[in-house]
């Protein structure tokens, strides 16, 4: 199961931090950060799980009842960056008249994230459709 709709839901990062709190989140960030990594589900966590060896296994088994269904696990891309600040930079970039391309390359996303963030903007209504 890989997770979908993310334009319309919060980023996994922050699903992690509402869950297991802002310090798991950067954990899981600085080290699984531009991967896709697997969250079993909490019937399936084990000592092995690379999930339980970065976090432990009571904020693993708190993540996998949040996000995993519970007979399967689910595997999650993990952005390289903090979302709150790409969201700002892309939003202060876009006003600014930079292009997707040279957004992307300043902030070491790719090209898709860029148009992505620009249509969660919009949807929101803190840019305007050009």
């Amino acid at each position: 199961m890989v997770r979908q709709g993310l334009a319309e839901r919060e980023t996994i990062l922050e699903d992690i931090a509402r869950i297991c709190g802002a310090n798991v989140a950067e954990r899981v960030r600085l080290h699984c950060g531009g991967q896709r990594i697997y969250i079993p589900s909490a019937k399936k966590l084990t000592s092995e799980n690379r999930i339980v060896e970065l976090l432990g296994m009571e904020h693993a088994r708190k993540l996998a009842d949040g996000v995993a269904s519970s007979q399967i696990g689910i595997h999650v891309d993990i952005p390289l960056g903090k979302p709150e600040y790409h969201k700002r930079e892309v939003l202060r970039r876009s006003l600014a008249g930079e292009s997707a391309n040279d957004i992307a390359r300043a902030l070491g996303l790719c090209r898709r994230t860029i148009f992505n963030i620009r249509q969660r903007l919009r949807d929101k209504g803190h840019l305007k459709c050009k």
